[in-house]
């Protein structure tokens, strides 16, 4: 009798694609493979995925506002997944007004957690203060040149 393989385990991993989670084959170790992978397609993100893309669109864009302005930042993340991010303006070593404040409370059932959205939001908003920022910088520029002449 020939011995029969066995199914490979179903495991669900949340994978994202405009709000859908899908069931896909992954490696007893969780894993995901390079069939589940093909299965998932191009437009899918595992939670871990989304997260470290949420953290790094973060930190480019306050790097690129900390080269705009003097800033610093605070961040808390507490067990029960509540997060707070601040940014403060500083005059050398005396902390300033606050120039940005994202909180996220843990929600059940919430399609990401509270952390991912957090830094999502706060980059988004950092991106349109250098924006914002930056058009005034150039408006001040042209209004100089213009005295100049």
């Amino acid at each position: 009798m020939k011995r029969q393989r066995a199914p490979p385990k179903q495991r669900r991993v949340t994978v994202f694609w405009r709000s859908k989670e899908k069931y896909v084959t992954v490696a007893a170790a969780g894993i995901i493979t390079a069939a589940a992978k093909k299965e998932i397609g191009s437009g899918y993100m595992t939670a871990d995925e989304r997260r470290r893309k949420a953290i790094e669109g973060y930190y480019k864009a306050y790097r690129e506002y900390k080269k705009l302005d003097t800033v610093r930042e605070h961040m808390r993340v507490e067990m029960s997944g509540d997060t707070l991010i601040e940014i403060h303006r500083y005059y050398g070593e005396r902390k300033g007004e606050r120039v940005l404040r994202v909180t996220q409370e843990e929600a059940e059932g919430a399609e990401v957690s509270a952390e991912v959205a957090a830094y999502e939001q706060a980059a988004d908003q950092l991106e349109n203060m250098i924006k914002s920022r930056r058009e005034s910088l150039e408006a001040r520029q042209q209004a100089a040149r213009k005295a100049a002449v």
